[in-house]
């Protein structure tokens, strides 16, 4: 185990970041690391995009742009783009010097897509990959249900809370005073109405139509907004033999509390000890798409 190191094992992928040994007793040792998606968080946007076309087209571009198809010291080792999976929802979005995992995050929050960089060792080779999850909820034609009485949920924190919701946004462009450029978002209304102010100044028109330029203050308050949700999640310990990955689209009932929550997998945690292994999974509805949160809650 050497910090920086990949490790393959299961059929999942990481690197490890951190390492802790407990030095009186030389029994434990404590390794850390994160699934190779991680490696995108050292890089930057180095330059302004101007894009307008798909999701996938967009998020490809930022990693290609920064990780890939740029200067040699920049380049992350091993990265290739994957095959082009056809997720065609469109966007006009323009973007500039920020984190590329944070960015490319956001993005996939707001259109509930998923992202992961696959190793392949034989070839030598990283592929980032972007993908829409499985329905596997209850109704679904091959359903995965976690549930007590079925015995594949060991321990388990339900959260409901608006603290952070935000459903109407107020959008300013480029300009000082009443030259600003502003836009507004959401149609919500008395105690269901939460506003926002979202300074987009950093938002260039240079050769950009007035309705170009609206599209993309658009944009940017939609993904400030898609950070301001209703959380109803499940976080817990589960048993479970079947295949899961982040994104997929699951069934838990807890009878107890009477409640159903159809919701995406939005993290999964893997432990691994000499007295067993634990697999932990949040399951969130947190990921509002654009096009359902307008309306509030």
């Amino acid at each position: 185990f050497k910090v920086g190191n990949i490790i393959l094992f299961d059929g999942k992928s990481g690197y490890i970041h951190s390492i802790e040994i407990d030095i009186d007793t030389e029994k434990s040792i404590t390794v850390n690391g994160y699934d190779l998606s991680g490696y995108l968080g050292q890089r930057i946007i180095w330059n302004t995009i101007n894009y307008n076309g798909t999701v996938e087209g967009y998020i490809k571009k930022i990693v290609n742009d920064n990780c890939i198809e740029t200067e040699e010291g920049r380049r992350l080792p091993f990265l290739f783009l994957g095959p082009d999976n056809k997720i065609n929802e469109p966007i006009e979005k323009q973007t500039s010097y920020e984190n590329v995992l944070t960015s490319i995050e956001e993005t996939a929050l707001s259109y509930d897509v998923g992202f992961r960089v696959d190793f392949l060792p034989r070839e030598k080779k990283l592929v980032f990959n972007i993908y829409q999850g499985e329905d596997k909820t209850a109704d679904s034609q091959s359903p995965l249900i976690f549930n007590r009485d079925f015995e594949n949920v060991l321990s388990e924190t339900y959260v409901n809370s608006n603290k952070n919701l935000k459903n109407v946004a107020l959008i300013a462009g480029e300009g000082e005073g009443a030259g600003r450029v502003f836009v507004n978002i959401g149609d919500s209304t008395g105690l269901d109405r939460y506003e926002m102010f979202v300074d987009a100044r950093d938002l260039s028109k240079e050769q950009l139509s007035d309705e170009e330029y609206k599209a993309q203050l658009t944009q940017r308050g939609n993904e400030k907004i898609a950070d301001c949700y209703v959380v109803e999640s499940f976080e817990g310990e589960v048993n479970t033999k079947e295949s899961v990955s982040v994104g997929d689209k699951v069934t838990f009932i807890d009878k107890k509390l009477g409640l159903r929550l159809d919701s995406r997998i939005t993290e999964i945690e893997y432990i691994y000890e000499n007295s067993g292994n634990t697999v932990n999974v949040t399951f969130n509805n947190k990921t509002p798409s654009i096009y359902r949160k307008l309306g509030g809650y």
